[in-house]
């Protein structure tokens, strides 16, 4: 089964962007999942949303914790250089 996120970002500096505990567990989500997946553009796609959205994201702090350990797992798993040095950013 082969599970494809689509994330949209219409953010620029004049428009704040309203951010719930809701929509911070959909991201985690998407993100671990996508981590998960294996596929070379989900991986690279993710981690570079994550770091544009780093300062904003997460707003629990569990979810820091979470976010932290699956990008800890796909350091330790991933065998292609590119995403790994990607990952430790």
């Amino acid at each position: 089964m082969l599970l494809c996120y689509e994330f949209v970002f219409t953010v620029s500096p004049l428009t704040p962007v309203k951010a719930d505990n809701f929509s911070n567990f959909e991201f985690l989500q998407g993100f671990q999942d996508s981590f998960k997946s294996g596929g070379y553009m989900h991986i690279k796609n993710s981690i570079l949303v994550l770091t544009k959205i780093a300062p904003y994201f997460p707003l629990e702090y569990s979810h820091g914790g979470h976010i932290s350990h699956s990008v800890e797992e796909l350091i330790a798993a991933e065998e292609r250089e590119d995403l790994k040095i990607l990952a430790q950013g």
